[in-house]
């Protein structure tokens, strides 16, 4: 039984829609189409545009492979002193928490290890927000398409070029309307990816506006433009010819700029994309990147393009057959590539140990003082109603406290200072009842005055039955001005000031908080 399999690829200025039939292991492609999508693109209308194209041309498949473009994710190469794996993920962890422009949280990470080296492993990570993935695949979803993988172009390309070259290094440019895709593999396997803004749209507008040319008339002159051979006939296509072999010219340099060491030693250069459509562009790379570069397209002996003659269609297919088995090369998808299909995109970062451990001292915190309060009830009913104000008190403090060990203001002191409270309540005699009810009723104040989710570290705090003093430092003075105006709520609390507040060489903020008792 043939296996039906539809492979989409979005590039910057065209999705590709190819339709393979086979059985495992091997495919063949049985028909293609490729689009323009609508500009500017959203996760929404790229999904839309994608379901329309599947069911105007009758394209449905048991099997969904499909690639985003690489401009929707956040690619970084790395090299790790290490092989261990798990090592390789912990600090991967640390190093996107500094890279990344959101919380590791709100984004779905996949990683590619490279196989080991004399200095450690190469690792490419990925990232994409998982706003844009759930918008995207929801509305598929909401068309009958539901992909078992999504991949990025990089990946796919790196696989469809290791069916070509397996043995040298080798780097493929893929140039297309805004950005130039770099991917280096070696032995077949890939070691490092990157994007840098540089592509034809640049060359296009000041070429229009230089010459005073039509969109139309730009795309039909380059059609027919070999920038490899002599310019001959009128003298506008010399024109046309001169300047567009300038135009690759600088280029390429920007291009040579941006590639850095790693892919620099490659023996061999594969030119993909847009840009290899133009007649000759592989020989003014060459000139300029002074080593052989060569057009993808016409590599003869390519496993890839036995059945595909017209060279639009096979750059346009080229990162589809990425995503498929290939009839030459058994190709496992698991061991080269991404899939952001990760469960429902149900990534999270490891907790940090040391919040984890704090929240579980929290949390033994309460119950040492829950039961402290207990054994202070049973002493009689003369303290009930200060053991029932300040078990109440302890409840709403630390439920407030346990989600965040930040939240409210500094736990852990908070219940040193209880715990000192509580063993002085204890045993004291009548005639000191009316301070320890004073004193109880001002523990309640701050705790259920104090605003939650604030950045407030206290680091001491002196209470009697007239006032609180309290010293600490927070994260900014508009945070410490909120929480003075939240403990300015309380009837209880009245003249509160602050004292020694500074905010010198941007170091938090430290402060002196004077607190009394209303009257």
């Amino acid at each position: 039984m043939h296996n039906k399999l539809l492979c989409i690829t979005c590039s910057e200025n065209h999705v590709s829609l190819c339709h393979f039939s086979g059985k495992k292991g091997t495919a063949v492609l049985e028909d293609y189409i490729s689009f323009q999508p609508t500009l500017p693109l959203t996760a929404q209308s790229l999904a839309t545009e994608i379901a329309d194209a599947i069911d105007r041309n009758d394209l449905q498949a048991e099997t969904y492979h499909l690639a985003l473009n690489s401009q929707f994710a956040i690619l970084r190469s790395w090299v790790f002193p290490f092989a261990s794996e798990s090592k390789i993920k912990q600090a991967l962890s640390f190093e996107l928490e500094q890279e990344l422009p959101f919380p590791q949280e709100d984004a779905i990470t996949d990683i590619q290890i490279g196989a080991k080296n004399a200095v450690g492993r190469n690792v490419i990570s990925a990232t994409i927000h998982k706003n844009f993935l759930s918008a995207f695949l929801s509305e598929l979803q909401e068309h009958g398409i539901d992909p078992a993988r999504i991949d990025l172009d990089a990946f796919a390309l790196s696989n469809a070029i290791s069916h070509i070259e397996t043995k040298a290094p080798t780097l493929l440019l893929d140039i297309d309307a805004k950005r130039c895709l770099l991917t280096f593999t070696n032995e077949g396997q890939l070691v490092a990816v990157s994007q840098i803004p540089h592509g034809l749209s640049s060359i296009k507008q000041q070429m229009m506006r230089k010459l005073k040319l039509t969109e139309d008339a730009f795309e039909r002159q380059l059609l027919f433009t070999n920038v490899a051979q002599p310019a001959a006939g009128e003298s506008e296509n010399v024109v046309f010819h001169h300047a567009l072999s300038e135009s690759l010219k600088r280029l390429a340099k920007s291009i040579l700029l941006g590639i850095n060491t790693s892919t620099a030693s490659a023996e061999t250069i594969f030119l993909s994309g847009e840009i290899s459509k133009i007649q000759g562009v592989d020989q003014i790379f060459s000139e300029i990147l002074d080593r052989s570069v060569t057009s993808v397209h016409k590599l003869k002996d390519a496993p890839v393009i036995t059945n595909l003659e017209d060279k639009n269609d096979w750059i346009e297919c080229l990162p589809a057959y990425g995503l498929m088995p290939s009839a030459k090369v058994s190709l496992n998808m698991n061991s080269q590539g991404m899939n952001f299909r990760k469960e429902e995109f149900s990534y999270h970062k490891k907790q940090d140990p040391i919040t984890s451990i704090a929240k579980y001292a929290t949390a033994i915190a309460l119950c040492i003082m829950l039961a402290w309060a207990g054994s202070l009830y049973a002493e009689g009913q003369q303290k009930e109603k200060e053991v029932k104000i300040l078990t109440k008190s302890i409840k709403k403090a630390f439920r407030t406290a346990l989600p965040d060990v930040r939240g409210n203001f500094g736990t852990i002191q908070f219940t040193s200072i209880l715990q000192t409270r509580l063993k002085q309540l204890k045993g004291e005699d009548s005639s000191t009842a009316h301070k320890q009810i004073a004193v109880i009723e001002l523990l309640r104040a701050l705790s259920e005055n104090t605003p939650t989710g604030l950045d407030v570290n206290l680091e001491d705090i002196s209470i009697d039955e007239k006032r609180i003093g309290l010293r600490g430092n927070t994260d900014s003075l508009n945070t410490l001005e909120k929480f003075r105006a939240g403990l300015s709520k309380s009837p209880l609390l009245e003249n509160i000031e602050i004292r020694g507040a500074n905010n010198q060489k941007k170091q938090r903020v430290r402060f002196e908080l004077s607190i009394m008792r209303a009257s």
